[in-house]
């Protein structure tokens, strides 16, 4: 995760850990986005044995997707690039 990405704020609400980050900074290509996504969901997903999903929002909302490259409207599991 670079030094442009920055954290609005990171809070359980049940099973999910929602990640909200700013606009600010949030570009990059399809590589850079697939990496931020799998950094931040595999550190929560394995280290909070209670955290089974987590959900991403840029200035505290839903968005379609991070960077224009991947789907970011639901929630992302464990299963998150398997197939």
């Amino acid at each position: 995760i670079t030094d442009k990405i920055k954290f609005n704020n990171v809070y359980p609400d049940g099973d999910t850990v929602y990640v909200d980050l700013s606009s600010d900074g949030l570009s990059g290509g399809s590589l850079e986005e697939s990496f931020l996504i799998g950094q931040i969901v595999d550190t929560l997903l394995h280290t909070f044995t209670d955290v089974k999903q987590v959900q991403f929002l840029v200035d505290g909302k839903t968005a379609e997707t991070l960077m224009g490259h991947i789907g970011a409207a639901d929630p992302f599991t464990k299963d998150l690039f398997a197939e």
